[in-house]
């Protein structure tokens, strides 16, 4: 998380938890909310394009970046909705376990489809304090995200337990080999050997594997969605539930406000447009 456009300090004191039994409820206030909208464009630009990879093609192509950025966004609706979900979980998580380093895979630049969701699970994440030696401190954090912005019969909460269930029963294994792999085209050597220490767990030291679903909510929502939660529901899992005021009006702005984390070139500067 520490080469993104992030104020981790200040990303770490938006979320405030609320209450830890039999679910986790961290709430992002109305004062709060509105910081985020500020923070979160640019290292969400960086979640689905490298700074390298911007420059790269601007500079082989000569289309102005936030053309480009445009081209690696969701179209408003349901995607857009959930990368918001899975990139606020990815953000506060790495946030909220500051000063402790939080690598994350970034899987968005992976995706095949900019409409489509990017597959396998949902938020992969890892703590390697030795790095780059492996120690039986080293912690991978895999997070089931569902978010709900608007009023539906559909329950995120039962769907991230759900889904929880089935990263635990065997799809992180094939999620890290499907990153690993993706890593390996976009010629990132570095995440490759991260990823190695967990594909090839027996060669290195027991690391802890932290499994969680999160529902991500807009916060008018959230009584309804959590009150029929108790402990036989969430059972062994980590539940935690995210309140976002306004959800749709927040990832709409977020959103919108992301391509313009680049510049055009100065006005007068010979560009080709694609569009």
């Amino acid at each position: 998380m520490k080469e993104l456009d992030l104020d981790l300090d200040l990303a770490k004191a938006l979320f405030v938890s609320i209450r830890d039994d039999p679910y986790v409820l961290i709430e992002v206030s109305d004062d709060a909310v509105l910081k985020l909208v500020d923070l979160l464009p640019s290292p969400f630009r960086q979640f689905y394009v490298s700074d390298a990879e911007l420059d790269r093609v601007h500079l082989s192509l000569q289309i102005p970046k936030d053309e480009l950025v445009r081209l690696k966004l969701p179209d408003p609706g349901p995607t857009m909705s959930g990368d918001f979900g899975e990139m606020l979980t990815a953000v506060m998580q790495g946030a909220l376990e500051h000063p402790l380093d939080v690598i994350d895979p970034k899987k968005w630049r992976y995706k095949q489809d900019r409409t489509q969701p990017a597959p396998k699970s949902d938020v992969v994440q890892f703590s390697l304090p030795a790095w780059p030696d492996s120690s039986d401190q080293d912690r991978l954090f895999c997070s089931e995200v569902k978010a709900k912005a608007l009023k539906g019969n559909w329950n995120p909460v039962e769907a991230a337990l759900e889904d929880s269930k089935k990263d635990q029963n065997g799809r992180l294994a094939l999620t890290l080999s499907w990153l690993r792999e993706r890593a390996i085209f976009h010629e990132e050597a570095e995440m490759v050997l991260r990823l190695n220490r967990f594909i090839k767990a027996d060669a290195h030291p027991q690391a802890a594997h932290e499994y969680r679903a999160v529902a991500v909510i807009s916060a008018d929502l959230v009584p309804n969605e959590t009150s029929a939660i108790t402990k036989e529901t969430v059972g062994e899992s980590l539940l935690i539930v995210v309140s976002v005021p306004d959800m749709k009006k927040t990832y709409s702005a977020v959103f919108d406000a992301i391509a313009g984390t680049v510049g055009r070139p100065p006005f007068g500067a010979a560009v080709k447009s694609f569009a």
